[in-house]
């Protein structure tokens, strides 16, 4: 966590912030949310599109998206993702801004809304596909789906294409099965020849290899 000098005009939206949070609060959903395994320091409930209309209140702001990131709430974590202007983030800012991301939540969101409108889009993707650590190959592949939907053409991407260094989790499982079908929107040919590689995985002992081969072999074809 970067320390940042006090700024009284950005204490004044966090504190304008926090009060807008507390009225829209929502105990149930928080309390749903940590069922599920998503484990925030303090979490108020509160959905995605309320938040971004909350964020749409203010003009995007590098020095408050960075104040909100600080905060070991949920909400302010997101609305600092809604809220950094894509432009000013370097690689380094964005491998930092990575590291930081403690749930997978906050990964989708990150690629979502504001890594996919970095003019380093493509580097990120080599470069965290090209890595042997877990969650840089994961953000890769969720990165490479939101970029798809925004058809930013990133077949080209060979790395994408490969199943080295992939440890399927039941997550990543489900991450690669997306981002197949996304391809597959795309680029049919890509996808049916992605999957053509994945024969080995209809017997494999990892039942998450046996899950993907199952279900692209049904929504491929269907």
């Amino acid at each position: 966590m970067a320390y940042l000098p006090y700024n009284e005009s950005i204490e004044n939206k966090i504190i304008a912030i926090k009060r807008q949070l507390h009225l829209t609060m929502n105990g149930v959903v928080a309390d749903s949310m940590k069922e599920k395994g998503l484990h925030y320091k303090l979490n108020y409930g509160v959905s995605l599109p309320v938040l971004k209309q909350l964020a749409g209140t203010y003009e995007k702001d590098d020095v408050l998206a960075q104040h909100l990131w600080n905060l070991p709430i949920r909400e302010t974590k997101i609305l600092a993702i809604l809220l950094y202007p894509a432009e000013k983030l370097t690689l380094p800012q964005i491998d930092k801004w990575l590291v930081e991301c403690h749930s997978v939540e906050l990964i989708d969101f990150s690629c979502a809304f504001l890594f996919v409108d970095s003019p380093f889009v493509k580097e990120i993707i080599q470069k965290w596909r090209g890595s042997g650590n877990e969650k840089e190959i994961m953000s890769a592949y969720i990165l490479a789906t939101q970029c798809l939907k925004k058809n930013i053409d990133i077949v080209e991407i060979n790395s994408l294409f490969s199943f080295e260094n992939i440890d399927f989790t039941p997550k990543m499982g489900q991450v690669f099965v997306n981002f197949c079908l996304f391809v597959s929107e795309r680029d049919k040919s890509k996808a049916l020849s992605l999957f053509a590689q994945m024969q080995s995985f209809s017997n494999d002992l990892n039942e998450v290899k046996r899950w993907v081969y199952e279900e692209l072999s049904s929504l491929l074809f269907f």
